[in-house]
């Protein structure tokens, strides 16, 4: 059977409650092309906001987050592909291409991640991740390359972080480029204007630099300090 045009207009439109909770889908309803909320879904998937998704692949784009009366409800669920989201992505798992204009949130972020604002990953981000503000894993960890026009916070990283500002992470392993770079344990390089870390297995490059671990009169340096343990 052939919808028209006009047709599924009036199904979005005037009886959204219904098809935006269940999904219009032809011509599958696990694959083709998507309007609504269709909770497994392959294809080209087109939604107002994602709530209780278990896995979508393909093309996403979705306009808002979901809510429950005033309260934001977190969706579960899985992305593969391309994700796009208006206000902001937000899921379980993202796996592909994230792109999100304001913010963007999930357990966990695997490709190339781009937000406007920020994002933030409640265990893990892997890939590229880039933020005009902010890109936190505050408990969790950042594998790949990290880019923020304010900064970057993990608990661990391996791999590039660039947060103009700073880059407040616990566990560095790799590069740290920004204005401050505060770390408990550094194992790699420190590029900033202040250089901090309590555990010093590399170097630090900037217009101060403290190695907590440096014997004194070697803690505080100016423009280059260093400590290797083998």
């Amino acid at each position: 059977m052939k919808l028209s045009v006009k047709w599924i207009v009036f199904l979005l439109v005037l009886q959204p409650s219904t098809v935006w909770a269940d999904g219009v889908n032809f011509p599958s309803d696990t694959w083709g092309i998507s309007f609504g909320n269709s909770k497994q879904f392959t294809g080209l998937r087109f939604n107002i906001a994602d709530k209780d998704v278990e896995q979508v692949t393909g093309l996403n784009m979705t306009l808002g987050v979901p809510l429950e009366g005033r309260h934001y409800t977190k969706p579960a669920g899985e992305f593969n592909g391309l994700n796009i989201g208006l206000l902001g992505p937000l899921g379980k798992r993202f796996n592909g291409i994230t792109l999100g204009p304001l913010l963007m949130g999930a357990g966990d972020f695997n490709g190339i991640m781009i937000a406007g604002g920020g994002m933030t990953a409640d265990d893990h981000l892997r890939g590229l991740a880039a933020g005009l503000v902010l890109v936190d894993a505050q408990f969790g960890a950042i594998d790949g390359v990290a880019l923020a026009g304010f900064g970057v916070r993990a608990d661990r990283l391996r791999g590039i972080s660039i947060g103009l500002v700073g880059n407040p992470i616990h566990e560095v392993h790799g590069l740290v480029l920004g204005a401050f770079n505060i770390n408990r344990s550094v194992t790699g390089i420190q590029i900033g204007l202040f250089n901090s870390a309590d555990q010093l297995n590399g170097i630090q490059i900037g217009l101060v630099n403290h190695a907590v671990n440096n014997s004194v009169p070697f803690q505080y340096l100016p423009v280059f300090n260093a400590h290797f343990s083998f």
